[in-house]
């Protein structure tokens, strides 16, 4: 009677660790067969990374989604302004201020990379990279770069080529365009904060509504767009 006892009660255990086993193995073998710039993406998938959350946002009801945000750096250094579509090849999808839910509006611009995740991302603004990594919201694989009060964001990279301290001027490639974090296909989130020194806390703008430090004219972020070859 006492080993059908233990028996039963090690049946579940035993059949557990089986399955346990089996799932690991399973998706060590997916890893090893999926390409280098996707595999973070599916690694902080079976590690449970939190995703897009609105409940992390920093502003009220109705504002642009401020989540997420990147502790002020302070850098001020030389700035480079270059008025470039942020991936290599692309086209307008989503634009600034659009419903998203929650009350909540889309606080950047984006940019689809046509289904392609080999196209290169390049900063169209100058300064010291303060991020470069996973975002714990749903920015994938992010780069933040800072410069005279302002941080510029790409995100959804799946492949970064940049380190925080890094500092890199506008046109330089930071990563490869990429569907990682919120994303429904290969695009470059594209968005600009500004430090709000009353609130000390870094608020989303309008990209077309302002000009940012050296930069020289207006540039019609809609607008912009490159055919691929």
């Amino acid at each position: 009677m006492k080993k059908i006892f233990i028996a039963a009660i090690a049946l579940p255990f035993i059949t557990w660790l089986c399955y346990v086993s089996l799932f690991a193995a399973a998706a060590a073998s997916i890893v090893n067969q999926i390409p280098d710039p996707a595999r973070g993406a599916y690694q902080a998938w079976l590690n449970d990374v939190p995703q897009e959350t609105y409940t992390d946002h920093e502003g009220t009801s109705g504002e642009p989604y401020s989540g997420g945000s990147i502790p002020k750096d302070g850098y001020t250094g030389p700035v480079s302004f270059a008025c470039i579509l942020p991936p290599q090849y692309g086209y307008l999808t989503d634009t600034y201020g659009t419903y998203r839910g929650g009350n909540y509006v889309h606080s950047g611009i984006d940019f689809g990379c046509y289904g392609r995740e080999d196209l290169p991302v390049y900063t169209p603004y100058g300064g010291k990279v303060v991020f470069a990594g996973w975002s714990r919201v749903g920015y994938g694989n992010l780069v933040v770069i800072e410069n005279n009060g302002v941080q510029v964001y790409l995100a959804h990279n799946s492949e970064l080529w940049v380190a925080p301290g890094d500092i890199v001027t506008a046109g330089t490639p930071i990563g490869r365009c990429g569907s990682t974090g919120n994303s429904t296909g290969p695009h470059v989130h594209f968005e600009v904060r500004l430090w709000n020194e009353r609130e000390e806390r870094w608020k989303p703008v309008d990209p077309n509504a302002i000009w940012l430090p050296g930069q020289s004219a207006d540039c019609s972020w809609y607008h912009l767009k490159e055919e691929l070859p």
